[in-house]
């Protein structure tokens, strides 16, 4: 999920296109009954910012458990209003812990890879 973006067993989520749409910066597998796992951290969002990285384990969002929800289930769970502020619940290897990510927008994103991908998904 490149916050509104998930894999799950081949299907792809795409949110329509919003000039103020905001993103976190993952990329996630969502595998039925089992919680999202982080795959890729985009540089320069907020979860890069956050140490996030690839093989951590979201067990909740905003409180709400994440484990065996559908890739629209955890998109909505995750805001894509800039200036949000998106309460994570992670499991790191068995060490449980807790982290904030404000929510950006596309537009504040320096790297031109992860706007160009993100830009690409939004269009659809």
């Amino acid at each position: 999920m490149l916050h509104g973006y998930a894999s799950e067993q081949g299907k792809e989520s795409a949110r329509p296109a919003q000039s103020s749409k905001g993103i976190v910066g993952l990329n996630l597998q969502i595998t039925p009954d089992l919680s999202p796992i982080i795959m890729e951290v985009y540089p320069g969002t907020p979860a890069q910012k956050v140490g996030l990285h690839p093989g951590d384990i979201i067990i909740s969002v905003n409180s709400q458990a994440m484990q065996g929800l559908s890739i629209n289930e955890v998109d909505d769970a995750i805001s894509d209003v800039p200036g949000d502020v998106v309460h994570f619940l992670i499991n790191r290897d068995g060490h449980i812990f807790a982290t904030n990510l404000t929510v950006v927008s596309l537009q504040s994103i320096q790297a031109l890879r992860v706007r160009s991908l993100y830009t690409d998904i939004f269009k659809d």
